[in-house]
């Protein structure tokens, strides 16, 4: 982890959906209200432990943080991956007495914001018009977070891996907004993720193109309509 200085960064975060509208002096402003800091991560170091406690939560500021469970035998379940713009570990920092149940990872070199959450959803004693934009903007971002494991738990309920497959990748194009996409997971991470065996996920992936249902390269998909 290396900390980093918040002046020379301030254009970056202004145009985060956060901050977005906001003129850099004021976000500036703002940052020093919420005990803003950042810090940059080497891919694979930890962000946030299991067990810790935080008041602040991240915001993401350029690559990738995977928030993921590891059990004591080391099996791995990839609960979602935070892209830029995108926050984590808001929900324990609005509960700073609550130890974190799930790690956050860098899963590429990445850069945070830290923000003290508590001081975010307060109003700040001259109700200025750009903290109740944030806070708004704040909700919504939660929101769309509950959305994203809501639909993680439907497709976990599916029976088989074929089943699981199927929906993530439905749910995908949809996001997508067209049949060719690109996933943020590689095979091991998706198998973690859909809580499947690799070699399952590799076996039904195949049979899936055989089938000509989908076509693939790495972490971009293509989706075929049945004949």
């Amino acid at each position: 982890m290396r900390m980093l200085d918040l002046q020379h960064n301030l254009k970056k975060i202004a145009s985060l959906p956060l901050f977005a509208g906001i003129a850099e002096d004021d976000a500036a402003s703002m940052l020093g209200c919420l005990d803003a800091s950042m810090a940059s991560y080497g891919r694979g170091s930890l962000v946030y432990r299991a067990g810790e406690r935080t008041g602040k939560l991240g915001l993401v500021i350029s690559g990738r943080i995977r928030i993921e469970s590891v059990d004591y035998w080391g099996n791995r379940d990839i609960i979602a991956m935070v892209g830029e713009g995108d926050m984590f570990a808001e929900s324990y920092a609005l509960s700073p007495q609550t130890p974190m149940l799930s790690d956050a990872v860098a899963d590429v070199d990445s850069t945070v914001l830290f923000l003290d959450a508590g001081r975010l959803i307060s109003s700040c004693p001259s109700a200025c018009p750009f903290h109740a934009m944030a806070i708004r903007r704040f909700l919504a971002a939660m929101g769309r977070k509950n959305i994203d494991l809501v639909s993680k738990m439907h497709h976990l309920s599916r029976r088989t891996t074929r089943e699981k497959v199927l929906s993530y990748l439905s749910d995908e194009a949809r996001k997508a907004g067209s049949d060719s996409f690109s996933i943020p997971l590689d095979r091991q991470q998706m198998a973690d993720y859909l809580a499947v065996d690799r070699s399952a996920l590799s076996t039904v992936l195949g049979r899936m193109r055989e089938e000509g249902l989908i076509d693939f390269d790495r972490s971009s998909f293509h989706l075929i309509r049945g004949r």
